[in-house]
């Protein structure tokens, strides 16, 4: 959650910084500027309510739907950091992954995928050219899937290290008690 306020501060500043040459010229400068306040809202009511739930894998859905929605619409807007942005998602995946069932943390690898090949296909249309080379596409997307994959081994192991945690705790309590 605090990953995904640091990346609102970044679109943020790069729609809105009052030096020219480091502002992003978004295609709808009203949109991508919406759309930095919109994340920014988001990410800190994200992050509030992270602290608060317990329903982590509803909490981990609804932030990592968040990120691919801002992904994908923030590529199509400002497509000279279209890389920049798929890298940082892909950093979001694996947070989510390590939090999800496989199941689930590879549908979000596949979501994400089949969301920013729809923002390149919409600007291959829209614009009649295309915005990036399709094999970095394809790389982020095979991205994508293996971060996922490779991040539920390690929830895996994070399980069973819990829960020899709390065999011990739980001896640790009964050794007390018997003293």
């Amino acid at each position: 959650a605090l990953y995904r306020l640091f990346e609102a501060g970044m679109l943020a500043l790069a729609v809105f910084n009052p030096l020219a040459g480091w502002r992003l010229d978004a295609q709808t400068p009203l949109l991508g500027q919406g759309l930095a306040v919109i994340y920014l809202i988001l990410a800190i009511v994200l992050l509030m309510h992270a602290r608060r739930t317990k329903r982590i894998v509803a909490h981990t859905l609804v932030g990592v739907g968040v990120d691919i929605a801002v992904a994908t619409i923030a590529s199509t807007l400002l497509p000279e950091v279209a890389p920049g942005i798929a890298l940082m998602l892909l950093f979001n995946i694996g947070a989510a992954a390590l939090l999800l069932p496989l199941r689930l943390g590879l549908g979000v690898a596949v979501a994400a995928s089949l969301s920013l090949t729809g923002s390149y296909f919409w600007s291959l249309f829209a614009e009649g050219v295309s915005p990036r080379p399709l094999a970095e596409l394809m790389m982020f997307a095979v991205s994508f899937m293996a971060i996922a994959a490779l991040s539920y081994p390690l929830r895996q192991r994070v399980d069973i290290t819990q829960a020899l945690a709390d065999r011990r705790g739980a001896e640790a309590t009964r050794l007390a008690e018997i003293n």
